[in-house]
């Protein structure tokens, strides 16, 4: 397949690196088609997500062990969050250097979602340590509230690592959502601080042509980000995001200069009670949904985030995981109203576990 030169392609110092997230949805488009983008990127490290391991969808293939076979970097680790048709489903890290030390934690979920996790690799380069995270939070109809949940575990993780850190992943949130805000507190976003023509990574369902930012790389200021850019590329329902980043002798610090307190890292405690908003007292909900605090259009004064009335129609929409049409119908499968069905599980795994039949034939249903 043709794949656009991405950004900063040619020879980088040893103390450079070109790392890419990459939601490949189980390579259901096909696994050459990741593995041509990958190449063509030339990335020094991957993180993926929807990777099935050795299940009845990919045929028993290890996809992770694959792809690294089929683009040449090396080294792949796969992370199971849960299990699928005989097999294994989660996330991986592809690198062409020696991973060392993986090790993976459980994320806070909603009884009876699907599983989720933050995994860790260890890489060597120009001599130092380098920390590698990979993760992917929960998706609608769940609220950024429970994203946040997820992202103050990571955060309590990236703040008791001294290592130069890069955390990699679909976020299933938007840039100003309390979730990818509370991690942005430990680090930079590459894109934000770099990036090259549209960031969005996810095209929205029909009737839409628009799309919206889900994927990040996110680095410590260890790290000056060079070049990002946003592959558009068909191999799977999101794009693949690429960032060429320099290593630096800085550590320890957040893009304003300043370490952040416990306190300040834990989003939450900080915000519950403290979140304020123009013209109200305070946040009506602070802990359970950024999007309700304040007035409409306007931004809580302490974290930042934008009220409803101030996101587009479409990020409304995703945030309220209802698409036109969509609002409370039923499923003519199984007869579950379609926010009630987890569309970013593995093969449209409803909550509380899954139906094939719902999953086999899930094209003829709006879920």
């Amino acid at each position: 397949m043709t794949v656009p030169p991405p950004c900063g392609c040619g020879p980088v110092s040893s103390s450079e690196l070109r790392v890419m997230t990459f939601n490949i949805k189980s390579a259901v488009r096909g696994l050459d088609k990741v593995a041509a983008v990958t190449r063509s990127a030339q990335p020094d490290i991957v993180a993926l997500q929807e990777v099935d391991h050795a299940s009845r969808r990919s045929r028993g293939l290890d996809q992770t062990a694959a792809l690294a076979a089929r683009t040449g970097l090396g080294y792949g680790t796969h992370f199971r969050t849960t299990d699928l048709r005989g097999g294994g489903y989660g996330i991986a890290l592809l690198s062409r250097f020696p991973l060392e030390s993986t090790v993976q934690r459980a994320l806070p979920v909603p009884r009876g979602a699907e599983p989720r996790t933050v995994a860790h690799g260890l890489v060597q380069v120009a001599g130092r340590g380098v920390s590698v995270y990979a993760t992917h939070l929960i998706p609608q109809p769940y609220t950024s509230a429970t994203r946040a949940r997820q992202s103050e575990v990571i955060s309590g993780l990236l703040a008791d690592d001294p290592r130069p850190r890069l955390l990699m992943g679909d976020l299933n949130d938007l840039p100003d959502s309390l979730s990818v805000r509370l991690l942005r507190r430990e680090l930079t976003d590459a894109f934000v601080a770099s990036g090259r023509g549209p960031g969005e990574t996810f095209p929205m369902p029909r009737p839409f042509s628009m799309a919206v930012r889900l994927d990040y790389v996110l680095a410590s200021q260890a790290f000056l980000p060079l070049c990002s850019e946003v592959l558009r590329v068909n191999a799977s329902d999101h794009y693949p995001l690429l960032a060429h980043l320099r290593l630096t002798g800085l550590q320890g610090r957040t893009c304003h200069g300043a370490r952040v307190s416990r306190r300040r890292r834990s989003g939450l405690r900080a915000a519950s009670g403290r979140c304020r908003a123009p013209g109200r007292r305070r946040c009506p909900q602070p802990d359970r949904d950024p999007y309700e605090s304040g007035k409409v259009g306007q931004s809580c004064e302490l974290c930042g985030v934008r009220s409803l009335g101030g996101a587009s129609r479409a990020e409304r929409q995703f945030e309220h995981g209802a698409w036109p049409g969509q609002e409370q119908q039923p499923c003519q499968l199984v007869g579950e109203p379609a926010e009630d069905v987890d569309r970013g599980g593995p093969g449209g795994q409803r909550q509380g576990g899954a139906k094939d039949e719902h999953d086999q034939r899930r094209g003829r249903c709006g879920s």
